[in-house]
This record gives C-alpha cells, structure tokens and sequence, in this order.
C-alpha cells in the first residue's frame, strides 16, 4: 500500500496549482528564441488528439498574428534540449509553417511539477475532449490532489471530476470512440462497470460495429447493443426464467458467496428491474453458471413431478407397510385394491396431463397474439389497440397490480428513455415523445410485454387466459396455419416434451411422422419434421 504523503511537508494541491500559475506567469516575462530542433515533445501532455484541420487553422492565425503566447519547456537533461512542458498545439503549428525557432519560456520543473503543469494549463482550455480531461484529472490526482481539490480550484463539480476520470478504465478502442465524439461520456460512462471484463467489452465493441469517427451514436442504438452484448455474454441469475423444454418458469439457482465471486456477478438493466427500479444481477462466468443452473434445475423439476404425480400424497398410510411377500398369491380385495390404486393414479396424471396442455395452449396463444401485435399498428389498427389496451387496464386488480405490472412499467420506462423521452415520472417521459412512430411503437411494444416477454422469459400472465383465447379469436389467429409454419414457435419442444412415449408414437401416427424408440429421440424428430398437421388436442372447441 502506497504512503499516505505529510500533510505538514505537503501544500494542499490548491495552493500548489496557484504557485505554479504564479511561477510560469513570472517567466513568461523572460522569454527566450530556440531552435525548434532542440525541442521534443514531453511525457505529461493529456491533449492525445491533434486534428489536423485544428493545427493547419493555428498556423494560419499564427502567420497573421504571431504567436501571442510563448511554450512552456524545461531542460530535459540532454545537452541542448528541452522538454516541452505545455503549448503543445502551438508548437505543431510552427513546425507546420517551417519556423527555425520558436518564442519560449524555460523553467525548471522535476516529472511531478511538470505534470501538474501540464493538466492545469491544458485544463483551462475549453477545447479538450472528454478523455484528455480525464487524463489531466488523473495527473493532478496522482500529485497529491484530492478530486474535491481539483473541483474547488477549477470550479467544476467533484462529480464531473469523478465521472471523468472513471473513464480511464474504458479500453482504448472504447476511449479512441469518445475522442473521436462517436460515444457520448455520458454513455461511456454507463459501461464502465464492466470494463475489468475484457470478454464483455469486446462484446459490447462487437455490437457498436464499425467505428464511425464524428457521427455521434443514437442514445436509442448504443443503449441496444449494450443490452444485445450483454444478454449474448452473460446470464440473468435474478427471480425466474421460462424454460423451453419444460415450458414452465424455473427459480433460478442462488450462489454461495465463494460461488458468486467465480461467477463474476454484474449489476445491470439489460434483463430488467426489479419492482424498485433496482438494477438486476447477471453473471459474467456464463460457462460455469449453465452447469450450476442445469444440475439446480433438474433438481427442482424432478421435486415438482413428484408432487404433481402424487408420490408424496398424503393419508395413504403406506409408510412403513412391509412389501407382499412375491410368491404370495393376492386376494381378490388385494386384487381390487391394486387395480383400484392404479385407476386413480392414472385418473391423477390424466388430470395433471390435461392442466399442463391447458396451460400450455394458452401460453402458445399469449405467444401468438405477441407475434400479431408486432406486425405493427398498419395491421392491428388503432381501435383493436385500444381495446387491449384496456383489456389490460380491467386485469390489473387492486390488490396485485404492482407486483404484476411493475416488470412492463420498467420495460416501458427504459424504451421511453432510449428514445429520449425525460422526466423522473414515467408519464413525463411519455408526454415529452414526439407524436407519430415513438407512440406508435412504444404502444406495440408495451402492448406485445401485456402477452409475451421475449423467448427467454417467456408468457406474461397479466391477461387472464380466457380473456387471451378471446382476443386470439377476436384478431382472427389462423392456428393450423401458423403451425405448419413454425410448429408452435419457442414452445415446440415444450409441447412435444408434455407427452410420454405411448402419447408420442399416437401423435406421431396421427400426423403422419411415425416415431419410436426413446423420448428424446421421438422429441427431436418430432420437431425436425417441417409442415405438420394440427394436432387435434389443440384445436379449440367451437361454440354453439
């Protein structure tokens, strides 16, 4: 750990700053010519970025004018050389018009003094981009100054310093996006966070794709491909996740503190908010996580089969019964009993089969009317809008409302964002979108979240599910159509995974794919298998 300096050896970085103003201010009244090949150019300059067109405009004043201000070198401990210290952009400018010597002040300055110089005579230019501030910020700091001290003395907020500086952490291709005023610091700075991980950041400049220098980036378009790089780099390890296969929603597995630090846990909106507006965890080791989630998950799923299929049923006295013994020929009531047993637990998964389809049909519905929805306003017409929209206002009851819409007010919030829209309440960031496309199709998006949350979240269940067969109907859904298109979309394999074997192999035959063999290879033919019929237990009974 580095020692902290004597505060009774060491100025405050203030006073340092003006004794140093004052200094050069003495010197530049002894101003001295010489040759610019005896000067190089210094170490501590945070000014990286000379457009050309800049310097060429600089020589062209300085051949009407003069030069009006000397640089600032020290002696570099060359015989006969100098050090530039700060003028950095005058210098070029001379050597750009040929001069053989230039207007100087000399002063002695050690590598500490001559970096503070540099920041602050670079500093009180208002032309420095967002990362040669940073630069200069660093190199006050790193001479003593606290970052409230800078601040003070340059009459800016400590957070500005702050936020300045905490881009230095940005790799350079990042940074060189920023000079170059393609990035806006504001949006740099969101990023941050995830900069000690290289693996997202090359994501992220992935998705930015190809730098375009001067064109600044839409906030709307740099907040996306964040989110694209982000989802495609790490996983969502907050609340519950819809899995396809299951075609359930499955609680996702909680790390051990040991575990949380292996998986590199991140904090970010790319998968949502909580019912606070708190940011959500993901986790950026993705590879460890799929195997801590699949082993969780296959735990969790056998555990609710069990329930469901009645092994742990309750007051049938079996516990601690002895087994018949083989060779014992049963009795006509042992008989019975058997037979009755097995009529009633296959009355029980006949039952559970019959609510799990049920739920499924409807889930395949809500995915449907999603996917009607985002062929646009053109299609779906503003009458029918507002009528869902409605729809979704009567579902959403007293005493549960916040907990059921608080996930599409968050999805809402952050597109009205993207697009510009301010204010701290989510009706002020509305009101203030331009009328036309922004409404139209923020209303599309919300109203696709009011049915369907994406293939890796799966239904949302704001709309109860006799209200949603109602709109499939109302929208005129064509189900035998769009299944021979895509089967049933992101739930195909959840459908077919319903079914045991013996369901299978009549499907199959029923729609013209025989199948057999074991589950997941039946499964796996099944939906290889392009244009097939709808299946009979899909289709919706017609009303008299």
């Amino acid at each position: 750990m580095a020692k902290k300096a004597n505060p009774k050896s060491l100025p405050s970085a203030s006073k340092m700053i003006e004794n140093y103003e004052r200094r050069v201010a003495r010197a530049y009244t002894a101003v001295s010519e010489l040759p610019i090949k005896q000067i190089v150019i210094g170490r501590f300059n945070p000014r990286q970025n000379f457009p050309p067109e800049e310097i060429r405009e600089l020589a062209e004043t300085i051949a009407t004018h003069g030069l009006l201000q000397p640089i600032v070198v020290r002696p570099s401990g060359r015989t006969g050389k100098y050090s530039l210290v700060a003028g950095e952009r005058r210098f070029r400018a001379c050597k750009l018009l040929k001069h053989q010597t230039v207007p100087a002040t000399v002063i002695e300055a050690d590598d500490s003094e001559a970096r503070e110089l540099a920041a602050v005579e670079n500093l009180h230019r208002k032309n420095l981009n967002p990362i040669e501030e940073a630069h200069a910020f660093h190199q006050l700091t790193a001479n003593g100054a606290t970052e409230t001290e800078v601040a003070e003395r340059l009459k800016i907020s400590q957070g500005q310093v702050s936020n300045r500086m905490r881009l230095l952490k940005l790799p350079e291709a990042i940074q060189a996006r920023v000079i170059s005023g393609e990035i806006l610091a504001s949006l740099a700075r969101d990023i941050v966070p995830y900069a000690k991980y290289p693996q997202l950041m090359r994501a992220i400049e992935k998705e930015l794709g190809k730098p375009k220098p001067g064109q600044p980036m839409d906030r709307e378009d740099f907040g996306l491909a964040v989110d694209r790089a982000l989802r495609r780099n790490t996983r969502g390890i907050s609340g519950k996740y819809w899995d396809g296969k299951a075609g359930r929603n499955v609680p996702h597995f909680q790390p051990s503190e040991e575990q949380r630090a292996q998986l590199g846990i991140v904090l970010t909106d790319a998968y949502g908010t909580n019912v606070n507006g708190d940011l959500l965890e993901a986790a950026t080791n993705t590879k460890l996580w799929d195997k801590l989630q699949e082993a969780y998950r296959k735990e969790w799923l056998a555990k609710q089969d069990a329930k469901s299929e009645g092994k742990q049923a309750k007051g049938k006295g079996n516990k601690g019964k002895k087994k018949e013994p083989a060779k014992k020929k049963l009795t006509a009531a042992q008989q019975e009993r058997i037979h009755a047993e097995e009529r009633e637990k296959q009355k029980r998964q006949a039952e559970q089969f019959k609510k799990r389809l049920a739920e499924w049909r409807t889930n395949w519905r809500r995915y449907l009317v999603a996917e009607q929805i985002g062929l646009g306003m053109d299609q779906l017409g503003h009458a029918n809008a507002c009528r869902m929209l409605l729809c979704a206002a009567a579902a959403w009851k007293i005493d549960t409302w916040y907990s059921r819409t608080a996930p599409l007010e968050q999805a809402l919030a952050k597109r009205v964002k993207l697009r510009g829209g301010r204010g701290n309440a989510l009706w002020a960031g509305v009101a203030a979108l331009q009328d036309g496309s922004d409404v139209e199709e923020l209303t599309i998006e919300f109203l696709q979240l009011c049915f369907w949350q994406g293939d890796d979240q799966g239904p949302s269940e704001l709309v109860p599910a006799e209200d949603v067969e109602a709109v499939a109907g109302h929208l005129g859904i064509d189900f035998a159509a769009r299944w021979r298109e895509e089967q049933a979309g992101p739930l195909s394999e959840a459908f077919w995974n319903l079914h045991n074997k013996d369901q299978l192999v009549k499907l199959g035959s029923e729609l013209g794919a025989p199948v057999s063999g074991a589950k997941a290879a039946m499964v796996r033919t099944l939906l290889e298998c392009e244009e097939l019929p709808l299946p009979k237990e899909l289709v919706g009974k017609k009303k008299k």
